[in-house]
């Protein structure tokens, strides 16, 4: 039988997030990004990539010819998309329609 102690051991998650920016992110973006989601126990933060600059774009059609920079977050506690949307957005000072989660 396992202890309680196991238990919680392999009961803990990560909650894994892409977070898409559309237009230039300012400089620190992914420190600023963590510090948002510090309520949520932001593991890590990670600039994936930075697509080149296109006409239109799957994600945000509304948005031309501009480049899409792709975050991958890992929280310990369970986030919707919305709350990550809304403190990405307030800590940046972008748009929410220029973000997905």
């Amino acid at each position: 039988m396992k202890s309680f102690k196991q238990y919680l051991i392999e009961s803990q998650q990560t909650y894994d997030f892409k977070i898409k920016i559309a237009g230039d992110c300012p400089e620190d973006c992914d420190t600023k990004i963590k510090e948002a989601l510090t309520q949520f126990g932001a593991n890590s933060c990670v600039q994936k990539m930075r697509t080149p600059i296109q006409e239109t774009h799957v994600d945000f059609p509304e948005c031309k010819n501009v480049s899409v920079t792709v975050f991958e977050v890992s929280l310990d506690y369970p986030a919707t998309s919305a709350q990550i949307r809304s403190q990405v957005s307030t800590i940046l000072g972008i748009n929410e329609s220029n973000i997905r989660v």
